[in-house]
């Protein structure tokens, strides 16, 4: 497999890139959209950066995750392969899954339960791509930083939840 980005212009290439921009454009309109209603009427928390801010951030973290899967795809070893298939699906997942429970559900406790799977199964894909390509786990570290982002909120609100509810 070339450790390039010459592959970037196929179409498959190019729908996995467009999926995980769809994403980041859904992760951040959601968080945008719910953040103040999901706030403590006695503590609330500002959000800490501003709107274009955070949907750049979620399409740099986005498209960077989605530059390291087409690097890794065409790779020859079918079994490393298909560990970093599933292992890349499974994180893809649990990282949208957190938004339905975390904003819709507003379930702190199984959202932050969520986001340390999400975390896991991110560290097991930059361990199964790494000996593909280390530009493509190195390309992961982005959405990692959004990941631990959310987390960090999460355990705000999860702790904050635990003083308000007990006040």
């Amino acid at each position: 497999m070339p450790d390039s980005f010459s592959d970037f212009s196929k179409p498959q290439s190019l729908l996995t890139l467009s999926a995980c921009a769809a994403a980041a454009v859904l992760f951040a309109f959601v968080t945008g959209e719910c953040w103040p209603r999901i706030q403590y009427a006695g503590d609330p928390l500002n959000f800490p950066m501003s709107a274009p801010v955070l949907y750049a951030f979620c399409l740099i973290a986005y498209l960077a995750q989605g530059a390291a899967f087409v690097l890794i795809a065409r790779h020859p070893q079918k079994l490393t392969f298909d560990l970093g298939v599933m292992l890349f699906g499974a994180q893809f997942v649990t990282g949208l899954l957190w938004l339905g429970v975390f904003f819709g559900l507003e379930m702190f406790g199984v959202a932050l339960a969520i986001i340390l799977v999400t975390l896991l199964l991110l560290f097991a894909t930059f361990a199964a791509f790494k000996p593909i390509s280390f530009k493509a786990a190195c390309l992961l570290a982005p959405y990692g930083c959004l990941i631990a982002f959310a987390g960090f909120l999460n355990i705000w609100f999860f702790l904050g939840r635990q003083v308000f509810d007990a006040g």
